[in-house]
């Protein structure tokens, strides 16, 4: 058996993109090289060595050629972008939305760690619109999802600020509707003061 080697010896490769993988934590020596776990798109963790990382030999865990066979043809496309995003924040702890999602207990359900089947449960993916839960606590399921806008997914946000505009009180999306002006906006003159807060939510 191998000795263990120290983290300071060894080039660190955590977080490093290759294709579909991000190298997620170091494992120790094997048969003489240095190996890392890392996590595909697809949601299957693998082990690589710390060569075939710096060489960029592998880009998945396999799906990448198993895709090209089935010649789905959605690889780069909006949609495969969306599945993917939300497979990395469900189970990459390296991922900078992990905290909102995966570290809560958020998880995808396991018919859409295949993106085929993702697909055909959304279709397509309408232009302006991102992949949004309709209740924020639950997992990602056929059920629970859907295509929004910003404004729609603005509305659905537990930490909503309502606005107090001539006198009705409405969620800084229909605000931006109303006045004529773009979401950010709404939401600079709430911050300085020009447009009045009428509820804020609970821990503001």
């Amino acid at each position: 058996m191998e000795k263990p080697i120290r983290f300071s010896q060894v080039r660190d490769w955590a977080d490093h993109r290759l294709g579909r993988l991000v190298v997620m934590r170091l494992l120790g020596r094997r048969n003489g090289s240095t190996i890392w776990s890392a996590l595909c798109d697809c949601g299957v963790s693998i082990e690589i060595a710390s060569g075939d990382i710096k060489k960029g030999k592998i880009k998945s865990c396999g799906c990448y050629r198993k895709d090209r066979t089935t010649r789905h043809g959605y690889s780069g496309t909006r949609i495969y972008y969306s599945w993917g995003g939300m497979i990395q924040r469900c189970s990459n702890p390296n991922n900078r939305n992990y905290g909102q999602y995966g570290a809560k207990g958020i998880k995808v359900c396991p018919r859409w760690l295949k993106f085929e089947n993702f697909l055909a449960d959304m279709g397509e993916r309408p232009a302006g619109t991102t992949l949004d839960r309709r209740d924020g606590n639950k997992d990602y399921t056929p059920n629970n999802c859907r295509w929004s806008t910003i404004e729609q997914q603005a509305r659905n946000k537990k930490n909503n600020i309502f606005v107090n505009v001539n006198n009705a009180v409405m969620c800084i999306a229909d605000a931006s509707r109303l006045l004529g002006i773009s979401f950010g906006a709404v939401t600079y003159r709430v911050q300085k003061g020009h447009i009045k807060i009428a509820i804020r939510p609970k821990g503001a």
